[in-house]
């Protein structure tokens, strides 16, 4: 009878370590940072949305964020339009470092899928 308590305990522990219940995914939370001379909070739940805010040293722009792949405590990708002009679209991929750091690659919209590197960067977990 312990050995199968203690084979349940193994199998629900490998399964919370190995990402399988995304409301313990290290990637949701706050994200903050400064990427080529952009001060970016970013801004993840569990949910498919997020948001980004930028600073850019003059104002203040807030922009939602659309999930559009995720993989639980690893990366996701998303875009957000821009408010000038709502058909240009902005990809993000953001794939997680380690617990603290992740790694955030911004690229132009190309025909529905990435063009040219606009930034790169990493931004910090904020508690």
């Amino acid at each position: 009878m312990k050995r199968l308590y203690f084979v349940l305990l193994v199998v629900f522990l490998v399964l919370l370590l190995g990402g399988c219940f995304s409301m313990f995914d290290m990637l949701n939370g706050s994200w903050k940072g400064v990427i080529d001379r952009y001060e970016f909070t970013i801004i993840v739940d569990w949910s498919a949305t997020g948001r980004i805010y930028l600073f850019d040293g003059y104002s203040h722009y807030q922009y939602n964020l659309h999930v559009t792949e995720r993989t639980p405590n690893k990366n996701l990708a998303a875009y957000f339009d821009h408010w000038k002009n709502p058909t240009s679209r902005t990809i993000v991929e953001v794939t997680l470092e380690n617990p603290t750091t992740v790694l955030v690659i911004f690229y132009k919209n190309a025909n529905g899928g990435k063009g040219d590197l606009m930034y790169q960067g990493y931004l910090y977990k904020q508690i």
